[in-house]
């Protein structure tokens, strides 16, 4: 039974990240059902390969479409440059927390840099890991909030370490982000 249903997860979770490419549905959903441990690493490969599988699609049928504009063409010093450190580079952009893209979008920001699949699934699964983490938290301690608590209310939500200190996380790699952003990605 327990086999099934993260079956049925890892396939709905993969295909939701193909075609949607929203991950927070995912994570609050098996932190909920699955914990911290397991929901973790369950979101994580359905990030993971789902990401890649639609990097890997887009890459093979619109890398020539998008090599061709003329941003990409007017950059060829920057991208030569990530392209030499492809995966410390996106690793890093991962890290952040994407930079507050949506996940969707950062699956199609290295198609220009013509990353190998290999670098874009390794620093996808390791940089995701943190701010996934901290999403399934927030699901674990909704459920948790949900099993003890006949009165639930947004402030007695909030008022709950198993809600807050996820929340506190997520503002710390929101700051992390800009950190990041403003030292190796600014423009002056």
């Amino acid at each position: 039974n327990n086999f099934l249903f993260i079956l049925y997860f890892l396939i709905i979770g993969i295909t939701w990240v193909f075609f949607i490419g929203l991950g927070t549905p995912i994570t609050i959903f098996s932190g909920f059902f699955l914990g911290n441990i397991t929901g973790t690493i369950l979101s994580l490969i359905c990030f993971s390969f789902g990401s890649t599988i639609l990097y890997f699609c887009l890459k093979n049928f619109l890398h020539n479409k998008i090599s061709k504009l003329k941003i990409i063409r007017n950059n060829y010093i920057l991208i030569n440059k990530i392209k030499s450190n492809e995966f410390n580079y996106f690793l890093l952009f991962k890290l952040a927390g994407g930079l507050k893209f949506p996940l969707m979008i950062q699956n199609i920001l290295p198609i220009p840099f013509n990353m190998k699949t290999k670098n874009f699934f390794l620093a996808t699964i390791l940089g995701m890991g943190p701010s996934t983490f901290i999403n399934v938290s927030i699901g674990k301690g909704l459920r948790k909030l949900s099993e003890n608590d006949n009165n639930i209310n947004f402030l007695n939500i909030i008022q709950k370490q198993e809600i807050y200190l996820p929340i506190i996380g997520i503002f710390v790699l929101i700051f992390l982000s800009f950190s990041i952003k403003r030292v190796f990605f600014n423009d002056d």
